[in-house]
C-alpha cells in the first residue's frame, strides 16, 4: 500500500504540543489525527481551490516519523530508506558489497534475481514476463569508443546499461548527428525489439560499459507483444529513459519514477512549434523525452530545456493557473504531457515528488525575480 493511502497510526504517548509547527502544520496535523490520509487531504484542500504546501506536510509527516511517533511499519520504512538514499553520498566506500552484473546473472541462475528486477524496465513488466526474459540474458562489456549497434541492423535484442554511458548518434551522408546520452539503468533498441525495426542509429560507448543483452525470443513473446502494445510499452520506456538522464528525477524513489512512467500521454512538436504562449491559462504540465525547448520572457530566451527537464509547473502551483513564459520546441520533440487534474492527483498520491516539484518551482520563480 502506497504511504499516501494509509490512515496514520500515532503512538499512544505522542506530546503533539512539543512540536514546533507553524499553522499550516498544525492544521495538516489535525487531518491526520482525525484518521485522514495524506491523498485526501490533497483532496480536501483542491476541491476548495487551495494548494497544499507540499514541502511543509512532507516535513510533518518525516518529523512524527523520526520521533517514533508513527506506528505503519510502510511509512516508518519509507523515511528510512529515503534517509539512507540520500546519506550515502556521505559515507566511504563499502568493500565487496556489490556484485557485478555477471555474478548477479549467475545467480539469477539460482532463482534470485532481486537485483535485476529493481531496474525500471524490468520493474514495469509482468513479474513472469521480467523473470523469463532475464533467465535467458547475458551481459556483455564494451570499451570506451566501441560499438554497441549499428544502424540498420535488423537484430531484435533489447539492451539494458548496467555500468558506464554511452551516447546515441543518428548517420547522416555527411556526419553522425548526436542524439541524446544513454545513463546507467536506461534502456535501448526498444524498436527493433518491440516491432521489429531495423536499428535507426549508432550506440557508442564512451567509457567502459556493461550491458545486458536480453535476446528477442518469438515463441514466447510474438504472443504477449501485440503492435498496439508493444508502441505503447515502446513509448513509455522513452519516459524512463529521460527520466534516468534527468537530474531532477534521476535519484527520485521507485514509486516516483513508476508513477511519472505511466502518467500523460506523449506529444510531438515539430521544430520551432509553440507550446504554449506566455500569459496562456495552464492546462497541464510537462517532461522532455526527446529533443530540447526554448523558453522565453517577453521576447527574450531566458532558457533551455534539454531532456529529461520537466515545466508547467509554475503556473500549476505558484502562478494562479497563467504562463509565466512562452516556450518553443527547437527542434523535433517528444513530450510527456500530463492534464493538470492528473498532475494535482499525481501529486496527492506522490509526497515526495510533489515536494520536490514545489521546490523546483519555488526556485525558478526565485530566478525570475532575480533576473527582473
Amino acid at each position: 500500500m502506497k504511504i499516501e493511502n494509509e490512515i496514520i497510526k500515532f503512538h499512544p504517548q505522542c506530546q503533539f504540543e512539543k512540536l514546533k509547527l507553524d499553522p499550516l502544520q498544525q492544521q495538516y496535523l489535525a487531518h491526520l489525527r482525525a484518521q485522514t490520509t495524506i491523498q485526501d487531504i490533497v483532496a480536501l484542500h483542491y476541491k476548495m481551490g487551495w494548494l497544499v504546501d507540499f514541502q511543509k506536510l512532507y516535513e510533518l509527516v518525516s518529523l512524527l516519523a523520526q520521533n517514533h511517533w508513527i506506528l505503519n511499519p510502510n511509512i516508518v520504512n519509507y523515511f528510512k530508506n529515503l534517509q539512507l538514499k540520500n546519506n550515502t553520498s556521505l559515507k566511504g566506500p563499502v568493500q565487496n558489497s556489490v556484485q557485478s552484473p555477471t555474478a548477479a546473472l549467475n545467480k539469477a541462475a539460482h532463482s534470485d534475481l532481486s537485483s535485476l528486477l529493481k531496474l525500471p524496465f524490468f520493474r514495469s513488466l509482468n513479474p513472469e514476463l521480467a523473470n523469463f526474459l532475464l533467465k535467458s540474458a547475458h551481459v556483455h562489456a564494451y570499451k570506451p569508443e566501441s560499438l554497441i549497434c549499428k544502424a540498420g541492423d535488423v537484430s531484435r535484442d533489447l539492451y539494458v546499461l548496467l555500468k558506464g554511458e554511452a551516447v546515441l548518434y543518428k548517420p547522416t551522408p555527411q556526419h553522425r548527428q548526436f542524439i541524446s546520452i544513454i545513463s546507467e539503468s536506461s534502456v535501448f533498441g526498444e524498436a527493433g525489439f518491440f516491432l521489429a525495426e531495423k536499428r535507426s542509429a549508432d550506440i557508442l560507448a564512451t567509457k567502459k560499459c556493461e550491458v545486458l543483452v536480453v535476446p528477442y525470443q518469438a515463441e514466447v513473446l510474438d504472443q504477449y507483444l501485440k503492435k498496439d502494445k508493444a508502441q505503447s510499452l515502446q513509448q513509455r520506456f522513452w519516459v524512463q529513459h529521460a527520466l534516468l538522464h534527468s537530474d531532477l528525477f534521476k535519484n527520485f524513489p521507485a514509486d516516483c519514477m513508476d508513477a511519472l512512467t505511466f502518467s500523460g500521454k506523449i506529444i510531438q512538436l515539430q521544430d520551432e512549434q509553440l507550446l504554449f504562449k506566455q500569459g496562456d491559462l495552464s492546462l497541464a504540465a510537462y517532461i522532455v523525452i526527446q529533443g530540447s525547448l526554448s523558453v522565453q520572457q517577453n521576447g527574450t530566451v531566458i532558457n533551455t530545456l534539454p531532456q529529461g527537464s520537466f515545466l508547467g509547473e509554475i503556473s500549476l502551483m505558484v502562478s494562479g493557473g497563467k504562463r509565466t513564459a512562452s516556450v518553443y520546441s527547437q527542434r523535433s520533440t517528444l513530450l510527456l504531457e500530463i492534464h493538470k487534474n492528473e498532475f494535482y492527483n499525481l501529486l496527492s498520491q506522490n509526497l515526495y515528488l510533489a515536494k520536490e516539484i514545489q521546490l523546483l518551482a519555488a526556485k525558478r520563480v526565485s530566478d525570475d525575480q532575480a533576473r527582473i
